[in-house]
């Protein structure tokens, strides 16, 4: 047995970075480590944990990113061997994933290296589930809906806790959050200052990711959320420690793994739910119980504009006393004998000017390219459209055509009342290829309509909802029978 130096010895008893680099070769002798920078975040997140600044943290990022055994398998063996009285339990989405841990880190632990770094690892005690040390310490392995009668626990670490296959059932979901709220958490020997960890990619909005964010735990327990995208939505910048990293818009997070075209390619494979939820951590809503389910929805891929007969644009407004607080949204609609095709969508905070104006450079922006199509603003006649209503068509003499819109339902039944449009296939939403030509589309209002649409009433936020059901609400009531027909509008 080759000896370390005390020097390299001193090093991995106190540098967890350096432990993970000699674990990860223990356990991947031939494996080439790619050093990309979501694993000094890791690492950085851990040390906040070790100082005691955080005690709850949830990363989300996509699959095969080492998450498992930096969290699951390396840190565990870090942590017994310096500290052998510690709790730990770790929790995987079954059983033989959750013994397939502690088996590695049986390997790390039995390893020279590591009983010359820490020499009370020569009376650790293992079995397929345990790991025991002789300060009473201990790893204990387990998967969700298990029973931990008994069991202690100073560090909590969950690691994908469901599967892909059922995070559709509520059942499964409910299941697993109960667990987690009722068996789970009570199995923590300090609930104020013990340590909860959970990584996971993104499977469903209310996956247990999301029911926990939902939660208010008070400041010292609020959850520390690191969420990673497999391809930057928008420009990013990550801070962890000493570091920052800033990722472009459209650039993957691991230029080790992946480049745009084999993301794009992924995309593909997937489908746009799977790739949204677990590579991009921005799930869709599937509700047993949603108005509109996400199959109903068609997509188009090729340049409509010039196919359409009419052009519509639908404004939901914040209210006068929330103007420039609250978000405005737009939607833009094309029609033809097909259906109706979204073309934009679009949110502003703004004041009650500059919303305005905003309005006008939108619809302008349309009149001079179509103006024999743009055929009017769909406006509610409510709170701060009231004003807009009276004002928009003066301010461009009146070429812009207003119609005042006033609901006479919930948002519910109105939902309820156009959901037959997308249950026959009336509703086309533009595909990525369309949504990143240009200015035309921002993709990422377009997904957000797309969510607050299949999982309404649940959605956060319904403001791009509301928009889109306004028009399809006034479409289906004066041009679905005969899209050819001019609608009659109200000119003000």
């Amino acid at each position: 047995m080759k000896k370390l130096s005390k020097i390299f010895s001193s090093i991995l008893k106190e540098d967890f970075y350096s432990f993970f680099h000699k674990a990860f070769r223990t356990l991947h002798p031939t494996q080439e480590l790619y050093q990309n920078w979501h694993i000094r975040c890791f690492i950085e997140n851990i040390k906040l944990i070790e100082k005691g600044i955080i005690n709850r943290l949830i990363v989300n990022i996509p699959p095969r990113a080492l998450k498992s055994i930096i969290f699951s398998v390396i840190w565990p063996s870090w942590i017994l061997g310096r500290a052998p009285d510690s709790k730990i339990i770790t929790v995987s989405y079954n059983k033989s994933l959750a013994i397939k841990h502690n088996m590695d880190c049986k390997t790390v632990m039995q390893s020279d290296w590591y009983c010359e770094c820490f020499p009370c690892a020569k009376q650790f005690r293992f079995s397929k589930d345990r790991i025991s040390t002789a300060q009473l310490g201990y790893k204990f392995a387990t998967s969700p809906n298990s029973t931990l009668l008994g069991e202690g626990a100073d560090i909590i670490i969950i690691d994908d806790p469901q599967i892909p296959q059922n995070i559709n059932s509520l059942e499964y979901r409910e299941k697993t959050y109960y667990w987690f709220q009722s068996v789970l958490f009570s199995r923590l020997n300090s609930p104020k200052n013990g340590i909860i960890c959970l990584i996971m990619q993104r499977l469903h909005e209310q996956d247990l990711s999301g029911k926990l964010l939902q939660i208010d735990t008070g400041d010292f327990q609020k959850w520390h959320h690191v969420i990673i995208e497999a391809l930057a939505s928008s420009d990013r910048i990550y801070k962890f420690g000493d570091y920052e990293v800033k990722i472009p818009k459209n650039q993957p997070f691991d230029t080790f793994r992946y480049t745009k075209d084999s993301l794009s390619s992924l995309r593909n494979a997937v489908g746009e739910s799977v790739f949204l939820s677990q590579y991009q951590q921005e799930p869709l809503k599937h509700r047993e119980d949603s108005i509109v389910r996400e199959d109903w929805i068609q997509w188009y891929n090729d340049n409509m504009e010039k196919k359409f007969d009419m052009i519509y644009q639908s404004w939901d407004c914040a209210s006068k006393s929330k103007v420039g607080n609250d978000y405005s949204a737009m939607t833009e609609w094309g029609i033809n004998d097909s259906g109706v095709y979204l073309l934009q969508a679009k949110r502003v905070k703004a004041e009650y000017l500059k919303l305005k104006n905003f309005i006008i450079e939108e619809w302008q922006k349309r009149y001079d390219q179509y103006s024999h199509k743009m055929l009017g603003v769909i406006i509610e006649e409510a709170a701060s459209g009231i004003q807009l209503i009276q004002e928009l068509p003066h301010i461009t003499n009146r070429r812009m055509r207003v119609i005042s819109y006033k609901p006479k339902y919930s948002k519910k039944a109105r939902l309820s009342l156009v959901s037959f449009l997308f249950e026959v296939g009336k509703i086309f939403f533009p595909k990525r290829s369309i949504i990143k030509r240009g200015d035309k589309v921002e993709d990422d209002h377009v997904m957000a309509l797309l969510n607050e649409i299949v999982s309404y009433p649940y959605c956060k936020n319904d403001d791009l909802m509301d928009s889109a059901v306004q028009f399809l609400h006034w479409y289906s009531a004066n041009v679905c029978n005969n899209p050819r027909t001019l609608p009659k509008i109200r000119l003000l």
